[in-house]
């Protein structure tokens, strides 16, 4: 019998993070995910933030929301669209 050691890297492209998530979501080296809301910025551990809300007696699940990643998805669309403006002079 073969035993295979999984790693972070292979995580990432089973779930083919790199894709989807644009840099808000990652796997940490401890195969936790955890979320940027804004890209490029230190995450938050989801896995750690579940505990933490066990120990205070909150039971799963929980809806956790991140306003950031929408204030940045917005702010990126519409700095894209004012680009295109500028490039084709409308």
């Amino acid at each position: 019998m073969s035993t295979q050691i999984w790693d972070v890297t292979q995580s990432k492209t089973l779930y083919n993070i790199e894709h989807w998530s644009e840099g808000y979501f990652d796997i940490n080296p401890q195969g936790e995910i955890t979320v940027s809301p804004i890209p490029k910025q230190p995450g938050i551990n989801l896995y750690k933030l579940a505990q933490s809300f066990a120990a205070n007696g909150l039971s799963l699940p929980v809806l956790v929301r991140f306003p950031n990643i929408l204030h940045h998805r917005v702010e990126t669309l519409c700095q894209a669209f004012a680009e295109s403006m500028q490039q084709e002079n409308y």
